[in-house]
C-alpha cells in the first residue's frame, strides 16, 4: 500500500472514532444568563434552574421577588443588592448565590425589608465567593447587611463562606438557626449595640469557624439569649472569643452559659433595671470572661436601679474573670467590678478568679457574699470597700487576695469583724489589710491573717450601749504615722487583746523610721485606753512597738505579760484613774523616756 493510501486510512479511522465520542458526549452549550439590575418593582419568581441569574449593576428589590429551588445567583463584582421599601425576598432550598469583589446583599438600610431564606440539611443555601474572587461583601460592612428597618429576617440552614464579615446586623432580632458562616476575613456574624437573639430558640445550632476576627458580637444584654447550641472551631482561645458590647443589663433572669471560647467584653456592661423586678444576671461554671481596657462590670448603680450578679463556679470549674490579653489592665478607675448600694446581699461570688484589674472587685455602700474567690495582679487593692463590707464572716471566706500591687483588703474599722481571717492576703505591694479609721460601734472579734492590718487614721472603741472588740492570738497591726486605737474614751468600749507566749498580739509601726500614736499637745500613746473603757478591758501577751508612748491607762483595766520597745517617749503612760496594781509582770526596753510614767 502507497504512503498516500495509508495517510488516508488512518485519518478516516481518526474521524470516525472522534464522530463516535461526540455522538455519546455531546458537547453542552453554557448556561443561558439572565441579567437583572435597576428596580424589581413588580413580583418575580427567578426559578429556572438551567440559567444562571446575573445581577449585573446595583439592584433594589421593592417587591415580592422568589429565588426558586435549586437556582445560581451571581452577583458582579461592586454590585449592592439591596432589598427595602417593603420588599421581600424569598430564598428557597439549594440555591447558590457566587458573589464578586465588593459585591454585597443589603436588607432594610434606608426602608423596610424582609430576608427569608430558608435551605434544609440536605440543600443548604450557599452564599459564597464567585470563582477567582477571594473574598467577597462590603469592605466598611460584611456580606449580608441588615438594617435597621429590617423586618422577620429568617436564616436557616445557610451557609455563607470567604465574605469581609459574614452577617453584620444593625437592628433588631433576626432568626439565625442551623447556619454555617466560614472562612471569613473579619468576624462571623456582628449584632450591634441594639440588635440580638430574641431568645435561645431563634439562634441556635449554628456553626462558626475560621475567621479572621471575632466568631460572634453581641450586646450584653442578650448574652443571655444564646442558646448554648452554638460551634465554635479554628479559634485560638488565648486570643479571640465571643466579642461582648458593653451596655446596661436590664434582663430579670439573663443566664451566660459556658461556651467553647471566652466572652471579651469591650466598653462597660452595667446590670440595673428600675422594674419591679431586679435585673440579675448569673454566670454558669467554668464561664470565661475577659475584658478589654476601660471595660467591667457594674453591679447595682442607683443610675441604673438594683442589679445581681450571681457567679457561682466550683472546685473543679472555676469562673474566670481576666485580662483580654498580657499587656491589658482592665476597669475603670473604681474597679474591674463594681458592687452599688442598689446590688442586694444576694450578689455573689463563689470560685472566681479575677485577675489584672484596676482593683478587682470595689463594693460601695453594700453587702457581699464572697468565698473562695481568689483576686491577684491588680494594679491597686485585691477588693475596696466602701461604707461597705461582708454580709458576716461566714460570707467572706476562703478568698485568696494576694500579688495586687495596693493592699489585699481595703475596708473601714467598723467592719473589720467581718473579715474571716481565712484564705490569704500576703504578698500585696503595700500590705495584707488595709483599716481606715473610725468609730467602731460593732462588736465582734478582729481575726488573724496571715499578713499584718495595715492602719490609717483612729480606731475609736466605743458606743451608746458599749462595743467589745476581741483580737485573736498572733494578730499583727502596722499604723501609720498619727494612726492609734481609743477606747472608752467618750462613750464606753472594751478592748480584750489576749495572746499568748507563743502566740503574741503585735502593734507596730508601718514605717520603721516614723513613730505612730497620738501626739498631740503633750498627749501620746498608741493604744490609750480612757476613762469608759469597761473593766473587761485587758492587754496580755502583747507587743507594743515604735508608738509615740506605748499605751496610755486611765481606768482600772488590767496590762500583763506585754512588751514595750523601742516607743518615742514611754512604754506606758499611767493616769490618776488607773490601778496601778493590775498592771504588772511587762518588760520595757529602748523606750525613749522611761519605761512609764505616771500621771501626777
Amino acid at each position: 500500500m502507497s504512503k498516500f493510501c495509508q495517510v488516508l486510512f488512518f485519518s478516516a479511522l481518526l474521524f470516525i472514532k472522534c464522530s463516535n465520542e461526540n455522538n455519546g458526549n455531546p458537547i453542552v452549550p453554557p448556561p443561558e444568563v439572565l441579567i437583572k439590575d435597576g428596580t424589581i418593582s413588580s413580583e418575580e419568581e427567578w426559578s429556572e434552574t438551567d440559567k444562571i441569574y446575573r445581577i449585573a449593576g446595583d439592584c433594589s428589590i421593592e417587591s415580592k421577588v422568589t429565588w426558586g429551588e435549586g437556582i445560581e445567583v451571581i452577583i458582579d463584582p461592586g454590585t449592592v443588592l439591596n432589598v427595602g421599601n417593603n420588599g421581600i425576598l424569598t430564598i428557597e432550598k439549594g440555591v447558590t448565590v457566587k458573589s464578586g469583589d465588593e459585591s454585597y446583599i443589603e436588607v432594610g438600610i434606608n426602608s423596610q425589608g424582609t430576608l427569608k431564606a430558608s435551605g434544609s440539611a440536605e440543600s443548604p443555601i450557599v452564599f459564597k465567593a464567585d470563582t477567582g474572587v477571594q473574598v467577597w461583601g462590603s469592605s466598611q460592612g460584611g456580606g449580608i447587611i441588615l438594617g435597621d428597618s429590617a423586618k422577620n429576617i429568617l436564616l436557616n440552614y445557610c451557609t455563607v463562606s470567604e465574605a469581609t464579615a459574614g452577617i453584620i446586623v444593625k437592628a433588631g432580632s433576626p432568626v439565625i438557626t442551623n447556619c454555617k458562616v466560614i472562612s471569613c476575613k473579619g468576624n462571623g456574624i456582628y449584632f450591634d449595640s441594639t440588635a440580638g437573639p430574641d431568645d435561645s430558640l431563634t439562634f441556635t445550632n449554628n456553626t462558626i469557624s475560621d475567621c479572621g476576627g471575632y466568631p460572634l458580637t453581641l450586646p450584653a444584654d442578650k448574652l443571655g439569649n444564646l442558646s448554648g447550641k452554638i460551634t465554635f472551631s479554628g479559634f485560638n482561645k488565648e486570643n479571640n472569643g465571643i466579642h461582648i458590647l458593653g451596655v446596661l443589663v436590664k434582663n430579670e433572669a439573663a443566664v451566660w452559659k459556658k461556651m467553647d471560647l471566652p466572652y471579651i467584653f469591650s466598653r462597660m456592661t452595667i446590670i440595673g433595671s428600675f422594674s419591679s423586678g431586679a435585673s440579675s444576671v448569673t454566670i454558669m461554671p467554668g464561664v470565661v470572661c475577659k475584658f478589654e481596657k476601660n471595660a467591667g462590670i457594674r453591679i447595682g448603680d442607683p443610675a441604673f436601679g438594683v442589679g445581681v450578679l450571681i457567679a457561682k463556679g466550683t472546685p473543679e470549674d472555676s469562673i474566670f474573670f481576666i485580662n483580654s490579653s498580657p499587656d491589658v489592665i482592665w476597669g475603670d478607675s473604681s474597679a474591674g467590678i463594681w458592687l452599688g448600694p442598689e446590688s442586694p446581699a444576694s450578689t455573689l461570688f463563689e470560685y472566681c478568679s479575677i485577675r489584672n484589674a484596676t482593683t478587682g472587685i470595689c463594693a460601695l455602700g453594700t453587702r457581699v457574699n464572697i468565698s473562695n474567690c481568689r483576686v491577684t495582679g491588680c494594679t491597686s487593692n485585691g477588693i475596696t470597700f466602701y461604707f461597705a463590707s461582708p454580709v458576716d464572716s461566714m460570707s467572706f471566706r476562703d478568698n485568696f487576695f494576694v500579688k495586687n500591687a495596693g493592699y489585699g483588703i481595703s475596708i473601714s474599722a467598723n467592719q473589720l469583724s467581718n473579715l474571716s481571717g481565712t484564705g490569704s492576703v500576703a504578698d500585696n505591694g503595700k500590705g495584707g489589710v488595709y483599716v481606715s479609721g473610725e468609730t467602731i460601734w460593732q462588736s465582734g472579734t478582729w481575726k488573724k491573717h496571715d499578713a499584718p492590718y495595715v492602719v490609717d487614721g483612729i480606731l475609736d472603741i466605743s458606743g451608746l450601749n458599749g462595743v467589745e472588740i476581741n483580737i485573736h492570738p498572733g494578730t499583727e497591726f502596722h499604723f501609720l504615722p498619727g494612726a492609734y486605737i481609743e477606747v472608752g474614751k467618750e462613750n464606753p468600749g472594751t478592748l480584750i487583746a489576749r495572746g499568748s507566749d507563743k502566740s503574741p498580739i503585735i502593734f507596730d509601726s508601718y514605717d520603721q523610721d516614723e513613730y505612730w500614736g497620738a501626739d498631740e499637745n503633750g498627749i501620746t500613746g498608741g493604744i490609750r485606753i480612757g476613762k469608759n473603757a469597761d473593766v473587761k478591758t485587758e492587754l496580755k501577751y502583747c507587743k507594743v512597738n515604735n508608738a509615740t508612748s506605748g499605751v496610755y491607762v486611765n481606768t482600772n483595766v488590767k496590762i500583763r505579760n506585754c512588751t514595750f520597745t523601742n516607743n518615742q517617749n514611754y512604754g506606758i503612760v499611767i493616769d490618776k484613774n488607773a490601778d496601778q496594781s493590775l498592771i504588772k509582770d511587762n518588760s520595757f526596753s529602748g523606750n525613749g523616756k522611761d519605761s512609764t510614767f505616771i500621771v501626777p
